[in-house]
C-alpha cells in the first residue's frame, strides 16, 4: 500500500498503551505503591526483545558472509551496531537522511530505527513517571504536556525543512529542534519528533485504568463502542491508502495512524472491529507472531534486492514474506520461551546483553576493516590501480588524482579546495607550462570521469583542462540546489564563472549534471518550477559566457540506473546478468523531461551553445544498458547507479572532442 510504513505509528501506540499500563500497576500498587522496579523492567525487556533480534543478527552476518559484497557487508557491519546500541535511527538519518530513498532497500536492517526510538523512549519513560509520582504532581496533566511539546517539535521540524527556503523560518536555538545536516527525514527518524505516538498509548492507559467514568461511557454501550472502532479503522485505511513517501512525514498526516489506533484501543472488547476481526484466530496468531515478524520481514525482502539488483518480481516478494512468516514462528515458539521465561532472569539477561555487545562488537570490526575485502579475491585493473594510487593525499567524492588537484591550486591560489563541502578543482597543466588554449568543465560528480578520460585523449594535443565541480549541483549561475538543503552551493559554481570569464586561454567550457528535480531555489523567488529555473539559469550562464567569447558544450547526462551494477565482482552464488531496463524508466521522468527541454531551447538561442546527446549511447528503442561494447569487449559502463566509470566515459568523450573541434575549426 502507498502508506504501509504507518504501520509502526500504530505500533508505537500499541506499545506505548501496553508497557505503560505495566508501569502505572507497578506505581499504583496497593501493597507497594510508587515504587518502579527500573532494574527488573529493563530485564522485561531484554528478555522480550533481545533473543529474537539476537537470532536476525546472527542469521544477516551469516549469510551476508556468503553473498555480499565488501561493501554491503561493510555497511551491514555498521548497521548491527546500530541496532545491538539502539541507535539505528541516528546513524541512519546521518547516513542519507531519507527513508524513502529507493537505496533504503539495499539496508536489512532499516527498519530497526523504530526499535531505536522505542527503547529510546522507554530508557526515560519509566523514570519520568517515577518523578511525577514522588513529586505528587498531575500524571495527566503531565503527560498531555510532554505529548504536546513532543508532537509540536514534530511539526516545527517538518515545516522548517518544507517552508525555510521561502519564509525562513525562525532558529529555536535548541540543537535537538531543528534539522542542522540538511537532511531531510530528522523528524522521522528522531527520538524527540515521535515520543508523542508513544506517550499518546500511555495517556490512554491513564484515562482506562484511572478515569474508569470515561471509558466506561464508551465501551459500555455498544453502538458506542462500534462507532469508535470503525472510525479507528477508517482511520488507518485512509493513512494507509493516502499518505505519501515524502519528506513531509511524520507531521500532522500521522494524526491519522495515530488517532485510528487509539479509537480502537479505547472501544474495547465490544467495538465490533475488536470483536470481530482482531479477535479473529488469524489476528490473534500474527498478534503474537507480531514482534519477531518485524524483524524478520524486512531483511529477508532486502536482501532479495540486493541480490537482484532492484525491486524483486512479485513471486519473489511473495515468497520472502512467507518465509519470514515461518521463521517468525520458529522463533516465537522456540528462540523466545526459554529465554523469555523459566528461571535465572538476571543470568539470561546478563547473557543476552553480553551476546548482543559481541555483535555490535563485530559489526564494528567489520565496518572498520572494510566489510573484510579478503573474502573476495579481487584484481583490480591497471586504471583502478592508478586511481587508487594517485587519490591518496585528497579524498573526496570526486576521486581526483593528487596531482591535479595540487595544479589547479597554485594556478588558481584563491580558490577554496575544502573536501567536506565538495569545493574542489583540477587541472591536467602544472603552472608553468606552456598550452595552446583551455577547456573547462563545469558540473558535479558526473564530470570527473569524463575529466580523466578528457585528459587521456588530449594529452598530446597541448590543450589543458580544468574541472570545477560541486557535488549535487546545477551548473548554471545564480541557481541554489535544495539538495541536502546546500542551498548555498551556488557560490562554488559562481567562482567558477568568474575564474572562467577572466582567463583568457579557455575558450570551451563543458557543462554536465546529473537531474534530480531538486533544483528548486533559484535566486529569483518568482520562479517556482524545474523548467522556468532550468530555462531562465542556462539562458543566464550561455549568455555570460557569449559576451566572453567562450563556446559551451552542454553533455545531456547518461541515464539512471534503476538497479545496482555488479562492479567488477560477481556475488557468491548470485549472477542474474541483470544490465538492461525499460528506456521509458528514465528518459519518461517528468524532471528529465523538463530538464533537458529547458536547457535544449535555451541552448537555440545561442551559436556558441553546442548539445551533446547521450541518449543514443546507452539506449536503443525500447532499452538502456548498464554493460556495452567499449574497445570490442562487453563492459560494465557504470560506477554506481548513476555515474560512469572510467569505460563509461570513453564512449561520450568521442563526442565531446568532435564538438570542440567544430569550434575550433569555425
Amino acid at each position: 500500500m502507498k502508506g504501509g510504513f504507518v504501520g509502526v505509528d500504530i505500533f508505537f501506540v500499541i506499545s506505548g498503551y501496553l508497557i505503560s499500563s505495566i508501569l502505572y500497576r507497578n506505581l499504583y500498587d496497593t501493597e507497594n505503591p510508587g515504587h518502579v522496579n527500573i532494574v527488573d523492567f529493563y530485564i522485561r525487556r531484554v528478555r522480550r526483545i533481545f533473543p529474537a533480534l539476537i537470532a536476525v543478527l546472527v542469521f544477516l552476518l551469516a549469510v551476508g558472509w556468503i553473498i555480499l559484497l565488501p561493501d554491503e557487508y561493510k555497511r551491514l557491519g555498521k548497521h548491527v551496531l546500530g541496532g545491538s546500541t539502539y541507535i539505528s535511527n541516528f546513524i541512519l538519518y546521518y547516513e542519507n537522511g531519507d527513508y524513502f530513498n529507493v537505496d533504503s532497500n539495499l539496508k536489512p536492517l532499516l527498519h530497526l530505527w523504530s526499535l531505536g526510538v522505542e527503547e529510546q523512549f522507554y530508557l526515560i519513560f519509566p523514570i519520568f513517571l517515577w518523578v511525577l509520582y514522588k513529586l505528587k504532581l498531575n500524571i495527566l496533566k503531565w503527560l498531555l504536556i510532554f505529548t504536546s511539546v513532543s508532537f509540536f517539535v514534530n511539526l516545527y521540524c517538518v515545516w522548517s525543512v518544507s517552508l525555510n527556503h521561502v519564509i525562513h523560518l525562525p532558529d529555536l536555538n535548541f540543537a535537538f529542534v531543528l534539522d542542522k545536516t540538511g537532511k531531510g527525514s530528522y523528524s522521522f527518524y528522531m527520538p524527540w519528533t515521535r515520543f508523542w505516538e508513544l506517550s499518546v498509548g500511555a495517556i490512554l492507559a491513564y484515562v482506562v485504568m484511572f478515569k474508569p467514568n470515561i471509558t466506561n461511557k464508551l465501551q459500555d454501550k455498544e453502538t458506542t463502542a462500534n462507532a469508535l472502532s470503525i472510525v479507528g479503522l477508517l482511520l488507518i485505511l485512509v493513512s494507509y491508502l493516502v499518505i505519501p513517501q515524502d519528506m513531509k512525514f511524520p507531521g500532522y498526516r500521522t494524526a491519522l495512524p495515530v488517532l485510528g489506533a487509539l479509537c480502537i484501543i479505547a472501544a474495547g472488547q465490544k467495538g465490533i472491529v475488536n470483536k470481530k476481526i482482531l479477535s479473529s484466530k488469524i489476528f490473534i496468531f500474527f498478534g503474537l507472531i507480531s514482534y519477531p515478524l518485524y524483524l524478520w520481514h524486512w531483511p529477508l525482502l532486502s536482501l532479495g534486492w540486493i541480490c537482484e539488483g532492484q525491486r524483486p518480481d512479485r513471486w519473489i516478494r511473495l515468497t520472502l514474506v512467507a518465509i519470514s512468516i515461518i521463521l517468525a514462528t520458529l522463533t516465537f515458539y522456540f528462540i523466545e520461551p526459554p529465554l523469555r521465561y523459566g528461571k535465572a532472569p538476571k543470568i539470561k539477561s546478563v547473557a543476552l546483553f553480553a551476546v548482543l555487545l559481541g555483535l555490535g562488537a563485530f559489526g564494528y570490526t567489520c565496518y572498520h576493516h572494510e566489510g573484510y575485502r579478503f573474502r573476495y579475491e579481487h584484481q583490480l585493473t591497471d586504471e583502478e590501480k592508478e586511481i587508487q594510487e594517485k587519490t591518496k593525499k585528497y579524498k573526496s567524492d570526486f576521486g581526483i588524482f593528487d596531482d591535479y588537484i595540487d595544479n589547479c591550486t597554485s594556478v588558481f591560489p584563491n580558490w577554496n579546495y575544502d573536501v567536506k563541502s565538495r569545493v574542489v578543482c583540477a587541472l591536467n597543466a602544472p603552472k608553468g607550462q606552456k598550452y595552446r588554449h583551455g577547456v573547462s568543465i563545469i558540473g558535479d560528480s558526473h564530470s570527473a570521469a569524463l575529466f580523466y578520460e578528457l585528459t587521456n585523449k588530449l594529452k598530446n594535443s597541448n590543450i589543458f583542462i580544468s574541472l570545477f565541480p560541486i557535488q549535487h549541483h546545477c551548473p548554471f549561475k545564480d541557481i541554489g540546489v535544495r539538495m541536502n538543503g546546500r542551498t548555498n552551493w551556488y557560490l562554488g559554481i559562481n567562482a567558477a564563472y568568474d575564474y572562467i570569464k577572466k582567463n583568457k586561454n579557455i575558450g570551451i567550457v563543458l557543462m554536465t549534471h546529473k537531474i534530480s528535480g531538486l533544483e528548486f531555489d533559484s535566486l529569483n523567488l518568482n520562479q517556482r518550477n524545474l523548467y522556468s529555473i532550468v530555462y531562465s539559469g542556462a539562458f543566464r550562464s550561455f549568455n555570460l559566457l557569449k559576451l566572453h567569447n567562450k563556446n559551451v558544450v552542454y553533455i545531456i547526462d547518461n541515464p539512471e540506473l534503476p538497479f545496482v551494477p555488479k562492479i567488477n565482482l560477481e556475488r557468491k552464488l548470485f549472477d542474474n546478468n541483470i544490465y538492461s531496463f525499460d528506456k521509458n524508466n528514465y528518459w519518461n521522468r517528468k524532471e528529465v523531461i523538463e530538464y533537458n527541454k529547458a536547457v535544449k531551447d535555451a541552448a537555440a538561442h545561442f551559436d556558441n551553445v553546442s548539445i551533446v546527446d547521450t541518449e543514443d549511447i546507452f539506449c536503443d528503442v525500447k532499452l538502456c544498458y548498464s554493460k556495452l561494447n567499449v574497445d570490442g569487449s562487453f563492459e560494465t559502463v557504470y560506477l554506481d547507479k548513476d555515474h560512469l566509470n572510467y569505460k563509461g566515459a570513453r564512449l561520450v568523450v568521442p563526442r565531446i572532442i568532435e564538438a570542440i573541434e567544430k569550434f575550433e575549426n569555425k
